[in-house]
């Protein structure tokens, strides 16, 4: 099946027009948008942007410590593995006078009235991926249903040689135009009724006095990963097809592309490729690249790739070890609700750390988990009842559960929780 009848075949296809768009992918909002003009919607009021410090050789790095003993090393790592609030709370609110690209990560976000924006592109790449499977796509790992990073480190697994690239701004190279013209193809859509679309799926590319009237796939929005891959479809396609002639095996995760293969990959085909980004209007981030020959270990999409296997890299091992040895001792001493906020906020890190191991390591080589992790699993099958999910936090998402950040509702529920615990204790 090609791609226009994937998508014509497909809930988007059908109806060109703007009260579809609305009924369709924004129910609730639907009366509001009916007397919107979607395509004068300015986007400059959708979202609001933020900036991040990108951590650097000096900043929370090896070269911050190299004057410290080892054992003030281990005790910053140890610092770093136990600390429960998110990196994300130091966000600059103003853009920083000394702004450039290499010192600051754009982030953006929606204003409070513009939610349903937001909402809209949730829906829109629900409706994506509804007509979206990895069989129509073996090679992208990510964005679609029945994929991860895991997914793409293991399909490399065994492969003695590796090109590692990163596509350089991805997301932000991507035009409004470009994302219009594309649903015009894939959804055979009318260029008017596509304009509308690509207003409500592009944000400005920086604050409105920096951007230039240049609006681009956000960085972070929901529907910008699989639009950008979608955008540039005929182009991967071809370059699939073009390594499969080499016995090369390609796979992309998001903004990362793959190459691997049990024979040398030439410098001819490196060169190739760089000639064929460029003609196609993508930048690769050259600081990025990552040649590996000789059964020599790869790092791909966060797992360690070997002859043999995947793997996490040794911190994480180092920092699920620490958790796990700081819960226990906490558990032995926990007195009051304050304590249990301690232990579960700290229990909700050391679960996920597992999981991203299960992930990598074991979850697709028989999902039988090794002894060294036993005593992690065994861990989470007797506590996991003790600590409830999917809890809003009252004020700020980013800082650890608490007393003062939980509802009053929410806050009984936790101290149910609190008592059962110190039952079984």
């Amino acid at each position: 099946m090609n791609m226009e009848s994937i998508f014509l075949n497909s809930k988007l296809y059908h109806k060109n027009s703007p009260n579809y768009i609305a009924r369709l992918l924004v129910k609730e909002h639907f009366n509001d948008l009916r007397s919107i003009n979607i395509k004068k919607v300015k986007r400059e009021d959708i979202y609001i942007f933020r900036y991040l410090a990108k951590k650097s050789r000096t900043n929370g790095s090896k070269g911050e410590y190299k004057n410290f003993s080892s054992l003030q090393r281990k005790e910053e790592r140890y610092k770093g593995y136990l600390n429960v609030i998110k990196d994300s709370l130091s966000l600059l609110e103003n853009r920083p006078t000394d702004f450039n690209e290499s010192k600051y990560r754009r982030i953006i976000d929606f204003n409070e009235k513009f939610k349903w924006v937001k909402e809209f592109q949730r829906n829109f790449h629900k409706e994506m991926v509804k007509s979206l499977t990895n069989d129509k796509f073996p090679y992208l790992k990510s964005t679609i249903k029945n994929v991860s990073y895991a997914v793409n480190a293991n399909e490399h697994k065994g492969n003695r040689h590796a090109f590692i690239i990163d596509m350089k701004n991805f997301f932000t190279q991507i035009t409004d135009e470009k994302v219009s013209n594309s649903l015009c193809s894939l959804l055979d859509l009318n260029k008017d009724i596509a304009d509308m679309y690509s207003v409500l799926l592009t944000s400005p590319y920086d604050e409105e006095k920096f951007s230039n009237g240049k609006y681009v796939l956000g960085q972070g929005l929901p529907s910008s990963p699989l639009l950008a891959f979608l955008c540039n479809l005929s182009f991967f396609n071809y370059l699939n097809e073009l390594c499969l002639s080499k016995d090369i095996k390609m796979t992309i995760y998001v903004d990362d592309i793959t190459f691997s293969s049990d024979n040398p990959i030439s410098q001819d085909f490196i060169d190739k490729l760089f000639h064929l980004f460029k003609k196609n209007g993508l930048s690769i981030n050259r600081k990025k690249i990552a040649r590996v020959k000789n059964d020599k270990i790869k790092v791909i999409t966060g797992g360690y790739v070997s002859q043999t296997g995947v793997r996490v890299k040794n911190s994480k091992r180092e920092e699920i070890f620490v958790q796990y040895n700081e819960l226990n001792n906490l558990l032995k001493n926990m007195k009051d609700i304050n304590d249990y906020f301690k232990i579960y906020n700290l229990y909700l890190k050391f679960v996920g750390n597992y999981f991203h191991i299960a992930e990598v390591e074991f979850k697709y080589n028989g999902n039988v988990i090794p002894i060294s992790y036993k005593n992690y699993s065994d861990f989470i099958k007797k506590y996991d009842k003790f600590f409830i999910r999917g809890i809003t936090k009252l004020n700020h998402s980013k800082l650890p559960y608490s007393i003062d950040n939980v509802s009053k509702d929410s806050l009984l529920k936790f101290e149910k929780c609190f008592d059962s615990l110190k039952l079984s204790n």
